[in-house]
């Protein structure tokens, strides 16, 4: 299964992760299914896998509006260790992911495949971050060779003025 879901940490909005299964009860969801960001922040995007059997692969290529977003950097995960590639492109606006391992113990559980960092860089009330469907960048999570994906839920950002990200200062206390 893939799923988007943002990890939190002092002063930067978390985003997605992926998730796949081979027996076809994997999906990507969204948690939150809305993540807002200030203009000119960092956005933390998780692409996790959750499963309850056996992977050894798994691709993650996924779209989004470069004139809203840039990436800054992107890291993978511990648990599929052969990365097979790791690329973005900020002018195209896609990250293209694949990791996979050809040894036991694979991962049977759920796991981060990737992290992404994002800066957000024009104002937006939605931009979407799309998992790929399409032929031959189709995001998806095996075993085997065999596909375990069974949905795809993807990701919204909203990027606020930096202002609104700002917590106001705490009131002066009162002199005697």
């Amino acid at each position: 299964m893939f799923s988007v879901q943002p990890p939190q940490s002092a002063g930067h909005a978390s985003a997605p992760q992926w998730v796949h299964s081979v027996s076809k009860s994997a999906h990507t969801c969204t948690a939150p299914p809305t993540q807002p960001v200030g203009l000119g922040q960092p956005l933390t995007v998780t692409v996790r896998v959750r499963t309850n059997q056996s992977v050894d692969a798994a691709t993650a290529f996924v779209d989004f509006d470069p004139t809203k977003l840039q990436v800054a950097a992107g890291t993978a995960g511990s648990e599929l260790p052969i990365v097979i590639l790791n690329q973005f492109d900020n002018l195209q606006g896609r990250i293209n992911f694949a990791a996979g391992s050809v040894n036991a113990p694979y991962p049977a559980s759920d796991f981060v495949l990737a992290t992404i960092t994002f800066t957000a860089t024009s104002l937006t009330e939605s931009t979407p971050l799309s998992f790929v469907t399409t032929s031959p960048w189709t995001s998806d999570v095996t075993f085997g060779g065999n596909s375990c994906l069974s949905a795809r839920v993807y990701a919204t950002v909203t990027v606020l003025p930096f202002t609104a990200w700002v917590s106001p200062a705490p009131a002066a206390s009162p002199r005697p």
